[in-house]
């Protein structure tokens, strides 16, 4: 079986945790040989129930396969965990662009990082984070539960 993880900031009910839980339980519901995990960093109860274990994303230290990131802190977060065997980052916002607060090395760290494998939510994401930092890896619109299957089955 093969096992994976993505890398939740919140469970709140946002547009990227309605994506990701849809996907991950279709994902379930549509396969027989792909486990995922999602891993958390605040508990709230979820508005849409997962099908899969949730863990707090200290666990990421300790799991031996791929790892999706969702945000810049969640990047962060897995950049610093030893076990994952594959670190990806699925650029679902293009978090520099709005935020004031982050200086340039914060993001340079993680867009730059060869250890991380960037993946576009659309050919626009795409093509702006290929100019500005590195060529993702992939687009996956949405957290396409199809294109999320290929991409950790080969991952």
């Amino acid at each position: 079986m093969k096992k994976f993880g993505i890398i939740l900031e919140q469970l709140l009910p946002t547009q990227l945790v309605a994506s990701a839980i849809y996907n991950i339980n279709q994902i379930i519901l549509n396969t027989t040989h792909i486990s995922p995990i999602i891993f958390i960093n605040d508990y709230y109860r979820p508005f849409i129930t997962p099908l899969c274990p949730i863990m707090q994303h200290q666990e990421i230290w300790g799991f031996d396969a791929p790892v999706i990131a969702t945000n810049i802190y969640t990047a962060n977060l897995l950049l610093q965990a030893p076990r994952p065997t594959k670190k990806y980052f699925y650029v679902w916002n293009l978090e520099w662009l709005y935020q004031t607060t982050q200086i340039f090395s914060e993001y340079e760290h993680v867009y730059y990082n060869t250890n991380l494998h960037l993946i576009a939510r659309s050919e626009e994401h795409n093509n702006i984070l290929t100019n500005n930092w590195q060529q993702p890896q992939c687009i996956m619109r949405d957290f396409d539960y199809e294109q999320l299957t290929t991409i950790i089955s080969t991952g």
